[in-house]
């Protein structure tokens, strides 16, 4: 069995901005197939230590519907195997596994993402919400909706695969369950946090790295311009507090402040001049603001981004449909299945978030 650092070297390659496109793409098949191999290992001990049905559900299985029972015999029936047939996917597993999504992923649960299940279409405003005294006239009528905008979200089309091991269709439904509700977590989980962190807004969303605001190019948004943190003062820390309070869009807080940055940056630059041993000899992280720290490989080393994470808004459905895949013919004792994803996301105004430069210190605490 995989441990979670080994899991994370095969992560970081999918964020590595040294690698074309096409490793890009070789390394997030990589790490899929190490998930795969980790989750379909997971299970299998879970199995054989555990058939009690409440333990079952204390560790993450679940009592299928009809419908869930219904889809995933159809999985494992060998006559469906090899054929292009099209099963429709339950929409409660899809709920599940957005709630496994969001509940569970560092960043992701802390944005404002929608589920739209089925919907493409996405409403949002673009201010924080215009209310008035006094009779309802065309002026105010017009001010109230000046500020709500509709998006595609089904312009942005992500698909996912998913292998499923044979040895798994062995095991029944409920693990089955458990099995795909783990990779589809992980394998859309991985593309979402690209995209949020840098997505060029190209048939993809809008990182919080881009500029919305700026003109594209080639489709592509701009980078924001990076401003530097002159140290790990208090003056310092409440200045770039103050440039986002005045940049943002948003006239109060929105979620949790975070600071976003690479897992690299946060050992190697950060932790050891924001940490000091207390009185009891406890080792403790000493911030003058409330701050959460969240770390993605999808950040540049040595950049962090600075602020509320439901600055940032993402509207995601996915399609009814799961097919199987003849496109990996190669992979031996493996059923292969497509769903798709449709997704898009952006942050209104580059104010809300701050792409910061960390200084270069030693991290040895003090």
């Amino acid at each position: 069995m995989m441990n979670q650092d080994k899991l994370n070297e095969f992560k970081k390659q999918v964020f590595n901005d040294s690698l074309t496109e096409d490793e890009k793409q070789e390394a997030f098949a990589s790490y899929i197939t190490a998930v795969t191999e980790n989750a379909a290992q997971n299970t299998l001990t879970e199995y054989i230590n555990a058939q009690d049905k409440d333990v079952l559900i204390q560790r993450g299985a679940q009592v299928l519907t009809t419908e869930e029972n219904e889809f995933y015999n159809k999985i494992k029936d060998e006559e469906n195997y090899g054929t292009k047939e099209e099963f429709a996917f339950p929409a409660t597993i899809v709920d599940r596994v957005f709630e496994d999504l969001l509940r569970d992923h560092p960043l992701l649960s802390k944005l404002n993402i929608t589920y739209t299940k089925g919907l493409t279409r996405w409403v949002f405003s673009n201010v924080t919400g215009v209310a008035t005294w006094g009779k309802l006239n065309d002026k105010i009528t017009a001010e109230l909706t000046a500020g709500f905008e509709g998006v595609d979200a089904g312009l942005n089309k992500l698909s996912a695969f998913m292998t499923i091991p044979l040895a798994m269709l062995e095991l029944g439904n409920t693990w089955l369950d458990r099995y795909v509700r783990t990779v589809l977590s992980e394998a859309v989980s991985v593309a979402l946090e690209e995209a949020v962190v840098n997505g060029t807004g190209k048939d993809q969303p809008i990182g919080i790295l881009r500029s919305t605001e700026k003109d594209a190019v080639n489709g592509e948004q701009p980078l924001k311009d990076k401003i530097d943190l002159a140290d790990y003062t208090a003056q310092s820390f409440y200045e770039l507090k103050g440039k986002l309070n005045k940049g943002r869009n948003y006239k109060r807080p929105n979620g949790s402040l975070l600071l976003v940055m690479h897992p690299d940056t946060y050992t190697d630059q950060f932790a050891g001049q924001v940490t000091i041993q207390n009185a009891l000899g406890v080792w403790v992280m000493n911030l003058p603001i409330a701050v959460e720290i969240v770390e993605s490989f999808a950040v540049e080393v040595g950049v962090a981004v600075f602020g509320f994470g439901k600055d940032y808004e993402m509207a995601i459905g996915m399609a009814e449909k799961i097919e199987y895949s003849d496109e990996f013919k190669f992979l031996d004792d493996q059923r292969v299945y497509k769903t798709r994803l449709f997704a898009h996301g952006l942050s209104i105004k580059d104010g809300n978030f701050l792409v910061v430069t960390l200084p270069k210190v030693s991290n040895s605490p003090s």
